[in-house]
């Protein structure tokens, strides 16, 4: 084939290409689903509330993880480190300052607000409030559950 040939058919390929995800994207912003059933598609489910002991525990730690600030460097070079009561806290959750004192047990505060984050409608899996849920409140779907 020639060089233009060539050159055709890869522009038309990344308009179809284009064209598709654009329409995706127009489709489910207009189109929005609860988080459970992107979560399908990502072959995750949620964790069960009564069980799934160490993956909830192991969730928790990452949340309290990234809601900890990192160190800020002063002037001189230095690093500062941040207070207590600098956590942020990006669901809200009740009493979080004592509850982060203990990363390795989640609190059922946490389990209920994922469940009910989890029922919340969003436009995409790109949208950060589905990526939370899926980083905190999910595990990978096997065949055994």
């Amino acid at each position: 084939m020639s060089l233009s040939t060539n050159l055709v058919l890869s522009g038309i390929g990344l308009t179809t290409v284009g064209g598709i995800i654009t329409g995706g994207y127009i489709f489910l912003k207009d189109n929005p689903r609860k988080i459970t059933e992107f979560l399908k598609v990502k072959k995750r489910i949620m964790l069960s509330k009564t069980e799934d002991v160490d993956a909830w525990n192991k969730n928790w730690a990452e949340y309290v993880k990234d809601n900890t600030p990192k160190p800020q460097p002063s002037g001189d070079g230095a690093q500062v480190q941040a207070t207590v009561d600098e956590s942020k806290n990006n669901w809200n959750l009740s009493n979080y300052i004592e509850k982060k004192k203990k990363p390795n047990e989640a609190p059922d505060e946490f389990k209920d607000e994922c469940i009910s984050r989890a029922n919340k409608e969003v436009s995409g899996i790109w949208q950060d409030e589905f990526k939370k849920v899926e980083k905190y409140c999910t595990k990978e779907e096997t065949d055994d559950n």
